[in-house]
């Protein structure tokens, strides 16, 4: 499940935007499912379930997620749990669920989708995307921020907020993380500065 929201357009520290980065785990992932004889399916969702893609099995129907997946372009509002909940309707195998997403919406609500996962006795896999600068907060003085689903601005004075936001951020990826472990989904924060190989083999791989 792949989120394609407009959230993920963001790009600053990392190398990639976040739906750059976040595709190109797609493909990774997927390549290396199938390499062990695996089937891979593939869903994108916004607010709701976007495209879906039937699962295959061989480097042949790879190429078919893989063509789609170049075709990504981040648009459009999340909701993150209503996508789950329709994607759980979809899902009649008990199959590894994998989520790559920033999880821009409340953990509560985020949770409740995985918790459908969970009842349905799927495993889950929770890629969870950000960009550097928004775990750390990089900007000084007097900054105008937009928010890119919705279009609304906010001007602050980064040094007035810059603890209580890095606070208030990890909060948030501690109650995505506790949450998570609730479902027993494995969640896997990643920085879309850290290397493509090394999220993929040396953490994903692992899990």
């Amino acid at each position: 499940l792949l989120d394609t929201s407009e959230s993920l357009a963001f790009k600053d520290y990392g190398a990639m935007s976040k739906i750059e980065y976040a595709s190109h785990l797609a493909a990774g992932l997927m390549f290396m499912l199938i390499s062990q004889g695996d089937t891979v399916g593939l869903m994108t969702f916004d607010s709701a379930l976007r495209r879906q893609y039937e699962p295959v099995g061989s480097m042949e129907g790879l190429r078919h997620l893989l063509l789609a997946l170049e075709e990504i372009k981040a648009a459009g509002r999340s909701n993150i749990e209503a996508a789950i909940h329709e994607a759980a309707q979809q899902i009649h195998s008990r199959s590894l669920v994998i989520i790559i997403s920033d999880l821009l919406q409340q953990p509560a609500e985020v949770v409740r989708g995985l918790r459908h996962l969970h009842h349905d006795k799927h495993a889950i896999m929770v890629v969870h995307v950000m960009d550097s600068a928004e775990i750390r907060l990089s900007y000084a003085g007097m900054a105008e921020f937009r928010e890119l689903e919705t279009g609304a601005r906010m001007v602050v004075e980064i040094d007035d907020v810059r603890q209580a936001y890095a606070q208030e951020v990890q909060r948030y990826i501690e109650e995505i993380r506790t949450g998570c472990g609730s479902c027993l989904a494995a969640h896997h924060l990643i920085d879309t500065r850290s290397p493509l190989e090394e999220s993929l083999f040396m953490r994903l791989a692992k899990a």
